[in-house]
């Protein structure tokens, strides 16, 4: 995340603090790659390149968004259902994001921590 990114995060969570007495909730939407005419996703779809298929290896979902998977999130963050949610960001990604850190095998953590490699 660029440190832009990370002041809008910030400024959510403070507007939150400051506006959630007055019944005010502030939470935001991250979107990843949706497949739109601006965006690329459509393309990136047929495309067969090495990023290609390193994005959908890495994508623990298999596949690039559809605009009905940001508008439903709004619409969740809209809904009396999240009622008690303020201050978050929710990520529309396919879990793209949770797999930014290699976690290695149960194996070689075992190894290292018995100092054997």
């Amino acid at each position: 995340m660029g440190a832009a990114k990370a002041g809008l995060v910030v400024l959510l969570k403070t507007l939150a603090a400051e506006w959630g007495r007055y019944g005010i909730r502030t939470n935001a939407v991250a979107a990843g790659t949706i497949e739109t005419n601006m965006g690329g996703g459509a393309e990136l779809k047929q495309e067969q390149s090495g990023w290609t298929r390193a994005f959908f290896a890495r994508t623990p979902l298999q596949r690039t968004g559809r605009p009905q998977d940001v508008v439903n999130g709004i619409l969740f963050l809209c809904s009396p259902a999240a009622s008690y949610i303020t201050g978050e960001t929710l990520l529309i990604d396919g879990g793209y994001c949770s797999t930014m850190w290699e976690i290695p095998d149960s194996d070689a953590m075992l190894r290292m921590v018995r100092g054997q490699g």
